[in-house]
């Protein structure tokens, strides 16, 4: 029973372990039975065991040619020492240990960065996705494109703001067609009355002798195209962004019947 123990703890130790009697002589190695009935009581770490005392260190073993580390302690029976105890592992086959468990934590460290730049990456891309899209549609609409709204996904506090500037176009869009289309009239329901006076001046210059008169009916008609020319560029500034029509074919006839 005692060299099963010594078997199993030296298998669990990863190294030798070793039961001596009070005089230092081995009952049990997991070495074999080769070594059993040596004494061992000469060893300074089984000697201070035999003497009550723990003992912990290391040392060059001649015999193996390497450097042990050793621990023994007593065995006691109604506080006498009856035995000793000592379990003894290579210091290259635990710096071998060691450097296995660093690489080890090496590689899961390493994996669990790479985890980590994986799952930043795609938390980075589903938080800044929305952001683009809502970036391009401002370009969209800076860029005369009323009709563009952003897409409503993402966290809460990015749809809540996406929402926000949609409801900011919508209201920006009928704005600026309310201003177009009040420019626009404006600009054309002065035209008709603009022509009838340019044409009045023209009928009352034609019939007048005088020659101030005259003048100041000519200065009156140059106002008026100064005018006209104001009408204009208010009508193009009321188109200012639209899409230009495609251009069709006009019956002049027609036209020119109907005037």
């Amino acid at each position: 029973r005692l060299r099963e123990l010594v078997e199993r703890s030296a298998e669990a130790l990863g190294g030798r372990v070793i039961v001596t009697d009070a005089g230092g002589r081995i009952l049990a190695d997991s070495a074999g039975p080769g070594l059993v009935g040596d004494d061992y009581g000469d060893r300074p770490e089984v000697a201070t065991a035999l003497d009550g005392e723990n003992a912990q260190g290391r040392r060059e073993s001649e015999s193996l040619g390497e450097e042990l580390l050793f621990t023994a302690a007593p065995v006691l029976q109604n506080g006498a020492t009856v035995g000793a105890v000592r379990a003894t592992q290579s210091v290259a086959a635990v710096n071998d240990a060691v450097r296995d468990d660093v690489l080890v934590l090496i590689g899961a460290g390493g994996m669990a960065l790479l985890l980590g730049i994986g799952v930043a990456w795609v938390l980075a891309g589903f938080l800044t996705r929305p952001l683009e899209s809502l970036t391009n549609t401002a370009r969209r609409v800076a860029a005369g494109d009323l009709e563009a709204r952003a897409p409503q996904r993402g966290s809460r506090e990015q749809r809540q703001v996406a929402a926000a500037f949609n409801e900011m176009t919508t209201r920006l869009q009928g704005v600026l067609e309310a201003q177009r289309e009040f420019v626009a009239n404006a600009s054309h329901q002065l035209r008709t009355p603009l022509t009838g006076l340019r044409l009045r001046l023209e009928a009352a210059g034609d019939v007048s002798s005088d020659p101030a008169v005259r003048q100041e009916l000519r200065a009156a008609e140059d106002e008026v195209e100064r005018l006209a020319a104001l009408l204009a560029n208010l009508l193009v500034l009321a188109r200012e962004g639209q899409d230009r029509p495609e251009p069709e074919a006009v019956d002049l006839e027609h036209i020119a019947l109907d005037a």
